[in-house]
């Protein structure tokens, strides 16, 4: 995974196989405690499923998770309340909404 910023949340870009993702996904969660992330897919066979505690568990803590891919079932995600995006910008308009939502109280 390459770990970079993106405005003022965290950017991890999936690099390799989806084991070494959430090899790294595991090691590396506690780094992501307090921040929205974004996660940039780039394997079409990467498990979704595996992100719904994730993303449970990163709401909970009150912080976004958007999974970014042009390839994502972006209708089944939503049904599974996991936030994803086509693109970068949009998976960050996601994270800027989420904010304004948290703050209203909804």
């Amino acid at each position: 995974m390459e770990v970079s910023a993106f405005k003022d949340s965290l950017l991890w870009i999936q690099n390799g196989s989806p084991e070494a993702m959430w090899s790294f996904l595991r090691d590396h969660w506690d780094e992501a405690a307090t921040s929205d992330l974004i996660i940039q897919l780039s394997d079409p066979g990467t498990s979704i499923n595996e992100f719904v505690s994730w993303s449970t568990q990163h709401r909970a803590r009150g912080f976004s998770l958007v999974l970014v891919g042009s390839f994502l079932h972006f209708d089944d995600l939503e049904a599974l309340e996991i936030s994803a995006a086509p693109t970068l910008q949009e998976a960050y308009d996601l994270i800027e909404m989420e904010r304004i939502e948290r703050d209203l109280g909804f």
